[in-house]
């Protein structure tokens, strides 16, 4: 992420290139929700709750609002040629918004199911040195 802004700080590129960099640029954190989103699945899994395709559900319907109500209405005050990059990026924000819908789905059912996320937890080295003894 660093780097792609300063490249497009720094560097002058096409106005294509540039269109893709900054749509990476806002759509890269989706990888992150993503892989969250299989993380939280796998917890899920792993307690025997298999009904969380339901994150799915809501990445597809977060995804298909996107391109049925927001995209056509960005950029209207714009002529025509000039519309098209502004409802690209209402397109990558959409799909930015998906990720979090499908990754936020399933932590009621986490929730319900006892997961509490906690940054540290104490005893946590005493424990992993223990297993890692064994």
């Amino acid at each position: 992420m660093i780097g792609i802004s300063i490249a497009l700080a720094v560097h002058q590129f096409g106005k294509n290139t540039e269109l893709m960099l900054q749509l990476l640029r806002v759509m890269f954190p989706y990888m992150l929700l993503v892989c969250l989103a299989a993380a939280f699945m796998g917890m899920l899994n792993a307690r025997d709750t298999f009904s969380s395709g339901d994150g799915r559900d809501m990445l597809n319907v977060v995804m298909i609002a996107s391109v049925l109500w927001l995209a056509p209405r960005m950029g209207l005050e714009l002529p025509k040629e000039l519309r098209l990059p502004k409802q690209i990026f209402a397109l990558a924000f959409g799909v930015l918004a998906a990720g979090v819908a499908q990754a936020a789905f399933q932590l009621p059912t986490l929730w319900r199911d006892g997961f509490r996320y906690r940054w540290f937890r104490r005893g946590a080295m005493k424990q992993w040195g223990a297993s890692c003894a064994r």
